[in-house]
This record gives structure tokens, C-alpha cells and sequence, in this order.
């Protein structure tokens, strides 16, 4: 009787062991989880800043190349071109983090940051472009 009393506290205790030690891993999963999603709340909204930053830079040198003639027209299509590019490169980025899983995000993460600023680099280069443009038609005028 007094084994039976025993191996019943042994297996209560080791019940009580594994109940704690799931409960830790299930708040471990889910902080893990909450910050898989945290991180891809933030990227998904850099991204979709960085595509609107995109169609403004867009509008813009629309705008300048109605201004335009000549090289300066050229050089901004070409710009035009390149950002319309990048906005595509960003939007199947923004696929990319949507479909990604917590096995693969260390690598979607990466791969989508790298992506960002790449683009980011282009639009900045893209604004060096529409006031070389209009440095161009400013010193035309005179």
C-alpha cells in the first residue's frame, strides 16, 4: 500500500514536472511567435512607406519630365524606369514576408532588409536625378 502512495506522488510529481515545463515552452512559443509577428508588422509597414515614398518620387519626376527636353528627359525616364523596377522588386518582397513562416524568417528578414535598403540607395539617387534635371533646365534658361 505504502509503494502504491509512493509510485502515485512520483507520478503526480513527474505530471506536475512536465505540466510546468510545457507551460514554459508554450510562453516561450508564444513570445516567440509575438515577435515573428511584431517584426513583420514593422517590415510590412517600411515597406509600404518605402512603395509610397516610390510614387511620390514617381509623380515628381513625372511632373519634370513634362518640363523636359532632350537629355535631361532621357536621364529621367531612365529614372522613371528604374524606381518602377524597384517598386516591383519591393512589392514581391512584401509577398515574400506575407508567406513567411518563423523557419524562414531569419533569412526573409535579411534578404527583405537588404532589398530595402538597396532601394532606398535608388530613390535617394533618383532625387539626385530630378535636381540634376533641374539644374539643367535652370542653367538652359539663361
Amino acid at each position: 500500500m505504502c509503494f502504491m502512495f509512493v509510485f502515485a506522488v512520483q507520478c503526480n510529481n513527474r505530471d506536475t514536472a512536465y505540466n510546468e515545463n510545457n507551460d514554459e515552452l508554450s510562453e516561450e512559443y508564444a513570445e516567440v511567435e509575438g515577435d515573428f509577428n511584431e517584426e513583420r508588422t514593422e517590415l510590412r509597414e517600411d515597406l509600404n512607406e518605402l512603395v509610397a515614398d516610390i510614387d511620390r518620387k514617381l509623380v515628381e519626376i513625372n511632373n519634370e519630365m513634362k518640363e523636359e527636353t532632350g537629355e535631361a528627359q532621357v536621364a529621367l525616364e531612365r529614372t522613371r524606369d528604374d524606381l518602377e523596377m524597384e517598386k516591383e522588386k519591393l512589392q514581391r518582397r512584401m509577398e515574400n514576408v506575407e508567406q513567411a513562416t518563423e523557419n524562414n524568417w531569419n533569412e526573409v528578414k535579411r534578404d527583405t532588409r537588404q532589398a530595402f535598403n538597396d532601394v532606398k540607395d535608388k530613390l535617394d539617387k533618383a532625387g539626385d536625378d530630378i535636381e540634376t534635371a533641374f539644374e539643367d533646365d535652370n542653367d538652359q534658361e539663361y
